[in-house]
């Protein structure tokens, strides 16, 4: 969804007017090497569609601020709309009109338009997706498709006393959700709150349907997130923390580094695409994902305030004024490069604005409707970008960013099952227990499924899909070859031809020591062996008893499958196998079977293991060398500010030398193709608070990086072809990327 910006009643002077089609280099407001801003275009609104100037005078209640507005409906689309008075018979004060108009965002030309009667107290524009849009006007709420067509209303009643008596509407960031909030309160006779209630109803976008309701004793200051709402505690009137309140009426609070807690410097939260929130008081600016995790920051420059933020897609606009000159601006910043790309002046006092997912700004100036988008001064660095398919709208899917154990984010992924078939899987929570008798083959209780969809890497369609029941601990989805797959659910391993047939089955069962158990699985790059491990580790009740630590028992079990029948062709015991092994063709590429050396090595398929020594010195003895299998008997090399790739004989094939605070986190690996993850470091803080900064993409056989696609996600998944082509899963939607430039035949899917 396209978050319109919220408007901004700023007391400022007259500055500065860009013409048309201008191109600004600013060099007043204290910054360094702000970004030059292109006027694309200029429409006097006042002249053109008889709007009333937007900074016109006030009402007592200055109720003329919330019934005008701007709003991208996609980024070709701009909707402007505001209510006026209507002359009734003979001159004389009549009724009020809603008068939208929707604008052609390349040259401001009109597209369609509507008016519609409304009250003097409420007029607003959200759009939904897609280019539809919901009014609310007066006591109703009405919903419209792209083409302008009324789908759905929905009247809101209320009580006598408008006092006590208040709804109001938001839109999710992906649009897929409506929120209504119907808040009533209570009075004595002495005018003193007794009683308060705000009665929630989600609906949905395409119909107005709804499909969840609840009640909690307030809600304030709050916005829609996806599956979410924002707001400050529904329980506490007094508190001055903002949290995230799921749809059974949860909350918990979110804390950010921006809450100054100075009354007079008002602190605010607020949802963006992509799991993201916008946190902000008049002096800071900061990005966290639902958990809190910061992904970006900024500080207000000079002396300006901050007063409203606005999101699309990838971008963020905060507006500023300097409260001594009234100067107001506009800056955008790019969240995946985060960097700024666009600063903008603007003249009147009253300023309305909003941004595109392409970066681009629509702002009313007084009667002007100006349109300013980023002046590229070199060609960028993009990734290309093949498709983009949306999997909570499509499919149903949870965002992956969704606020979870690590236990939880383990059980979900992005797979190349083919060059040609991407699998994307996530273990959610059943809305509906099963009923008795059902059977479980999977182990587990029933009340978790596991989702998989196999897409064509083509153009993103679906191809097939399965659900499975699974338990909340142990689901993996794995391709071995041919487009054949292998799934664990719980304690049963099962295998999958590539028509989705199942036909092999392995139990995983459990002797239940005393200590801890537990099988890993994993497949050799060729996807013709399957290598499971049964480990076993009885120094768990020893500790908890308070009695001596004990290891003398420990052991793994390994065993090499067929991965065409699931039958074991090979087996052998360690004392220790670590937890960060992988597979080889030929033997595992993991730490030494002796707890106390840290070093890796490779384990052969008799239990033997012998040390592959690195040949780069690791600068940060806190963030240790680690390995993992890639094909044609290779193996991926991390540290802190080193990534290379090594042959199984010891042998160089690539070495790199990060930035310094980077430090790779991920790798996949296939075909000459080797992907890498890496993460940001934050100065006085833990390697765990580090950030996904990009994914890069080298082919061994040139040593070349071919593909690098910045991150905005705080847990991002990914997966690459034999290929060289980059499937990546960020919040809810997937996307697949390619360094083939000559490549035409695969195209967008949204």
């Amino acid at each position: 969804m396209l978050r319109p910006g919220l408007l901004l009643l700023l007391e400022v002077l007259a500055i500065c007017s860009p013409g048309p089609a201008q191109t600004i280099t600013p060099n007043s407001t204290g910054a360094d090497s702000l970004p030059p801003v292109r006027v694309r275009w200029i429409t006097d609104i006042r002249k053109k569609f008889n709007y009333e100037s937007f900074d016109r005078s006030q009402s007592e209640h200055n109720a003329w601020k919330s019934q005008q507005g701007i709003a991208f409906l996609g980024p070709d689309e701009i909707a402007l709309y505001q209510a006026n008075k209507t002359e009734g018979p003979g001159g004389s004060a009549g009724a009020y009109n809603l008068q939208v108009e929707v604008l052609d965002a390349k040259d401001g030309h009109e597209i369609k338009n509507l008016h519609l009667p409304t009250s003097s107290e409420f007029a607003k524009l959200i759009p939904t997706h897609g280019g539809g849009f919901l009014l609310y006007v007066g006591d109703e709420v009405r919903l419209y498709s792209p083409k302008f067509e009324l789908v759905a209303s929905r009247k809101l009643p209320g009580n006598k006393d408008p006092a006590s008596d208040d709804w109001q509407v938001d839109v999710s960031p992906s649009g897929a959700q409506i929120i209504l909030v119907h808040q009533q309160s209570s009075r004595n006779a002495k005018g003193e709150e007794t009683d308060s209630r705000a009665d929630i109803e989600v609906l949905e976008s395409e119909t107005l349907k709804s499909i969840k309701a609840f009640s909690v004793p307030s809600l304030d200051q709050w916005s829609a997130a996806d599956n979410a709402i924002i707001s400050r505690n529904p329980e506490d009137e007094n508190g001055v923390d903002y949290g995230i309140m799921d749809l059974n009426g949860k909350w918990r609070a979110i804390k950010t580094s921006a809450g100054s807690g100075d009354p007079g410097c008002p602190y605010r939260m607020e949802p963006l695409e992509h799991q993201l929130l916008a946190a902000h008081d008049c002096d800071d600016l900061v990005v966290v994902t639902t958990t809190g995790r910061e992904r970006f920051s900024q500080p207000v420059r000079g002396d300006y305030v901050l007063v409203s933020v606005a999101g699309a897609d990838r971008y963020l606009a905060e507006a500023m004024v300097e409260p001594r000159s009234s100067h107001a601006i506009i800056t955008v910043y790019d969240l995946h490069r985060k960097t700024q790309v666009l600063w903008l002046s603007l003249e009147k006092k009253t300023i309305y604005f909003s941004i595109s997912p392409v970066g681009t700004v629509a702002a009313v100036d007084g009667d002007r409707l100006k349109f300013f988008e980023p002046v590229l001064t070199e060609a960028p660095a993009n990734p290309q970008q093949r498709w983009k398919v949306e999997l909570e709208d499509q499919y149903g899917y949870e965002s992956f960013d969704r606020d979870a154990s690590p236990l939880w984010m383990r059980q979900q992924d992005v797979r190349f099952i083919t060059p040609e078939e991407i699998a994307v899987y996530q273990v959610r929570h059943n809305d509906q227990q099963p009923s008795l008798g059902e059977g479980d083959p999977s182990g587990g209780g029933g009340n978790f499924s596991l989702h998989l969809e196999v897409l064509s890497a083509r153009d993103g369609h679906e191809i097939k899909s399965l659900r499975l029941p699974t338990n909340a601990q142990f689901t993996k989805v794995i391709p071995t070859h041919d487009g054949k797959f292998l799934v664990r659910t719980g304690d049963v391993v099962n295998l999958y031809s590539a028509n989705f047939e199942q036909f092999a089955s392995r139990p995983l069962t459990l002797q239940k020591i005393e200590g801890a158990e537990g099988w890993q699985i994993d497949v050799a790059p060729s996807g013709t062996q399957i290598v499971l491990a049964h480990q076993q580790r009885f120094a768990a009740k020893s500790v908890l008893a308070g009695e001596q630590l004990t290891t003398t028992k420990d052991h793994a079990d390994v065993e090499v499958l067929d991965a065409d029948t699931l039958q074991p062709t090979t087996k052998f015991t360690v004392k220790f196998l670590g937890d960060n092994w992988s597979t080889a063709e030929h033997s595992l590429v993991a730490s030494s079977p002796d707890r106390a050396d840290k070093a890796f090595g490779l384990l052969d398929f008799t239990g033997k293991w012998s040390e592959l020594k690195s040949p780069w010195t690791n600068p940060m003895p806190a963030c240790p060398v680690q390995m993992q299998a890639l094909p044609q008997d290779r193996v991926a090399v991390t540290g802190c500010r080193l990534f290379g790739v090594l042959s199984t004989a010891g042998e160089q094939v690539l070495a790199t030398t990060l930035e310094p605070l980077e430090l790779p986190a991920a790798t996949n690996g296939a075909g000459s193709f080797v992907a890498v993850e890496v993460d940001k470091l934050q100065v006085g803080k833990p390697l765990s608070a580090s950030q996904p900064e990009r994914i890069d993409v080298f082919d061994l056989r040139t040593k070349n990086k071919v593909l690098t696609v910045p991150l905005v996600s705080a847990n991002p998944y990914f997966d690459i072809s034999s290929q060289g082509e980059l499937a990546v899963i960020e919040g809810d939607h997937v996307s697949l990327y390619s360094a083939n430039k000559q490549d035409t035949t695969r195209n967008t899917a949204n």
